[in-house]
């Protein structure tokens, strides 16, 4: 554990220490109302870890939408009628209390103990409603040190993180490992690549980008002069190989790639460039089982305190090292062929012209067609499908191909199915 003095964050052109972040989210915890649980909106990095630390204080949970859109709070408020919301306004408002004198000073303290459930994630609902999953305040501290063994080597990093803290990843790479493994967080806007080149230039080294695919292929498409990041460490989405090993050439570290899910957490690391197989966490163990859609994968730790059956599809070797293969709901069947959905979207982004796809079968069922948006200036949909007939089986160009402006792409990256559905059928 960092001591009080270390920093905790770098915002406002200043750093912040441990202590007068815990004393923050002591005031904060002092003023809360007399609720089971906040639900986390704030945008700032260094407020939500105030908000999320203070509800543990006071033995309250965080609840922590999908998307910071009115329809996730809203499904949150109905599914938890004892919640009040904490969004950036509302902390900034409290920590302003600072500057007035304490009538005694504030004393710092554990968080929490082990099993309270400090927080309550959802998956994306990119295939379907956003699912809770409970997160114990053990369970993250222990991601969060996993993550500081594998990937830090001992250095304490300074994060810079693209990713939503209310997302995961972000929450055990950018702010558990900050809370329970010493290192600091950035505090500021961090989407765009003229963002995170300016955050990156902010902190001092070592420096960590918390970061995805989609962010990362766009940081690197800006031709920015990037300063030198020592580690890159990348989710939400298969990292491309070439990605990796471009990432790696143009910051001058290295390239870690994490495999998790919602329900798990972070379960094991690879260097995309390098390796194909993920090593996997202390204590955690692969299996294969049954369920009612076949054979799938179920995953043992722990702190994880159960077994979880993954969504993904994986081979797993004698050592305990894996590979993965891809989501259940990634391979389609048509006509007794089987496809995968990943490959052909690479595909139709490999045409010429094209910026984005989203490839998606629209109706469930067997021998479900594949339909396609694609961002694709100047081209015609004739013109694509033309493109796909040499490199695709006939039965799995998608139809209907659709050309967009651009695709309904969350702070992820990721793309809620409703959306896609929603602008498919906005075409007659």
């Amino acid at each position: 554990m960092a001591q009080p003095e270390a920093v905790f964050a770098w915002r406002a052109n200043r750093s912040v220490s441990r202590l007068e972040f815990l004393q923050s989210a002591e005031l904060v915890a002092t003023a809360l109302p007399p609720l089971d649980f906040f639900i986390n909106r704030c945008a700032s990095r260094y407020s939500f870890a105030v908000t999320l630390a203070a509800t543990a204080m006071r033995g309250a949970t965080c609840l922590l939408p999908s998307s910071a859109g009115e329809g996730a709070i809203n499904m949150l408020r109905q599914r938890y009628p004892r919640s009040a919301l904490l969004d950036d306004s509302a902390i900034s408002k409290l920590l302003c209390e600072m500057a007035r004198p304490l009538a005694s000073p504030p004393v710092t303290r554990d968080l929490c103990l082990p099993e309270h459930v400090i927080a309550i994630a959802f998956t994306s609902g990119s295939t379907g409603e956003p699912r809770a999953c409970p997160k114990s305040w053990g369970f993250l501290a222990s991601s969060a040190n996993f993550c500081r063994e594998r990937v830090g080597g001992g250095r304490a990093f300074n994060v810079v993180a693209t990713v939503p803290a209310q997302h995961m990843f972000g929450l055990e790479a950018s702010v558990c490992t900050v809370l329970a493994a010493g290192w600091a967080m950035f505090d500021g806007p961090c989407f765009f690549p003229a963002q995170i080149v300016a955050a990156l230039e902010t902190v001092p080294r070592p420096r960590l980008l918390v970061t995805s695919p989609f962010h990362l292929r766009h940081l690197l498409a800006s031709n920015l002069e990037l300063p030198a990041i020592d580690v890159i460490l990348s989710a939400t989405a298969p990292l491309p190989l070439e990605l990796a090993r471009e990432a790696e050439l143009r910051c001058g570290g290295v390239v870690q790639e994490i495999y998790g899910c919602s329900e798990a957490g972070s379960l094991g690391t690879r260097r995309t460039a390098h390796e194909a197989q993920f090593l996997p966490y202390p204590g955690v163990q692969f299996e294969s089982c049954r369920s009612e859609t076949g054979e799938r994968c179920s995953v043992t730790a722990p702190h994880l305190g159960e077994k979880i059956t993954l969504a993904d599809q994986l081979e797993v070797s004698a050592d305990g090292r894996f590979r993965l293969l891809g989501r259940d709901t990634d391979m389609i069947k048509v006509a007794g062929r089987r496809a995968s959905l990943s490959e052909i979207t690479r595909i139709l982004v490999s045409l010429a012209g094209v910026q984005d796809a989203a490839v998606f079968v629209p109706q469930q069922g067997d021998e479900a067609r594949p339909a396609a948006l694609v961002v694709a200036p100047g081209q015609t949909e004739s013109q694509l499908r033309a493109a796909l007939a040499p490199l695709l089986d006939p039965i799995f160009i998608p139809r209907p191909l659709r050309i967009v402006p651009n695709l309904p792409r969350n702070a992820l990256g990721k793309l809620p199915r409703a959306e896609l559905l929603a602008l498919l059928g906005s075409r007659g």
